[in-house]
């Protein structure tokens, strides 16, 4: 697969990279010449759906009072899943729940290993391909969502997660960190169990942007769009 991907991005005229690491890697792995570097920001802001409406459409049953830490999208090795469940014990003991929502790609093992840790083990998962509504419903019903990618350029997820108003726990890999905003917590590639739980605490004791507010932005999240659309059309 990853031979596939180069090959078609080394057929490409230029490409377009978010931050610096991507840029130099492209360059030297891919060897397109020709790389244009814009940031991206966030997608536009959205009303998260009620709790009670999340948990329908996503056949969960959560703990009304524990926080939900979740991981959505493709499950796939080096998106820190499995580095995640091994830390479940610590979460359930500082009442935290996890929410696993998406395809395990590549991860055919997933179920086994969380059999391992039995029933109670406060974790809720809906391994599918996502529908709009299920994708909505999972950021929606999340606290916290976790970006603790192993490897990566930069992520959908934490653009998604920040148009919900939801703060996000990453990992400073590729260029990840750039995506951060100052309710996130950005940890080490390296991280231990210890690190996560005092990371995800961090980011549920601050106070949150109310909805109203970030909603009432305006186009201040258009920006970046707009200068990515314009290299895009100078390059073409």
């Amino acid at each position: 697969m990853a031979w596939a991907y180069n090959r078609a991005l080394g057929a490409s005229t230029a490409l377009i990279a978010h931050g610096e690491f991507a840029a130099s890697t492209l360059k030297n792995v891919v060897g397109v010449e020709k790389i244009l570097l814009s940031s991206h920001g966030d997608f536009e802001p959205r009303s998260a759906m009620a709790r009670v409406r999340a948990e329908k459409v996503l056949g969960t049953n959560l703990a009304p009072h524990d926080p939900v830490v979740s991981i959505i999208g493709n499950l796939k090795p080096g998106k820190g899943t499995d580095r995640v469940i091994a830390c479940l014990p610590l979460l359930r003991a500082g009442g935290i729940q996890l929410l696993l929502v998406g395809s395990p790609v590549g991860n055919a093992g997933l179920e086994r290993r969380l059999a391992h840790f039995g029933q109670s083990a406060g974790v809720h998962k809906a391994f599918r391909r996502l529908t709009i509504d299920e994708e909505e419903a999972a950021y929606s019903a999340s606290d916290v969502v976790l970006a603790v990618y192993e490897s990566g350029f930069s992520s959908g997820v934490i653009a998604t997660a920040h148009a919900f108003g939801k703060p996000v726990v990453l990992t400073d890999v590729g260029d990840l960190k750039r995506q951060a905003l100052p309710g996130d917590f950005v940890l080490r590639p390296e991280w231990t169990n210890s690190e996560l739980l005092g990371a995800i605490q961090v980011v549920l004791s601050r106070p949150r942007c109310p909805d109203s507010e970030r909603l009432e932005s305006g186009d201040k999240w258009l920006a970046p769009w707009r200068q990515l659309a314009g290299l895009i059309s100078d390059a073409v």
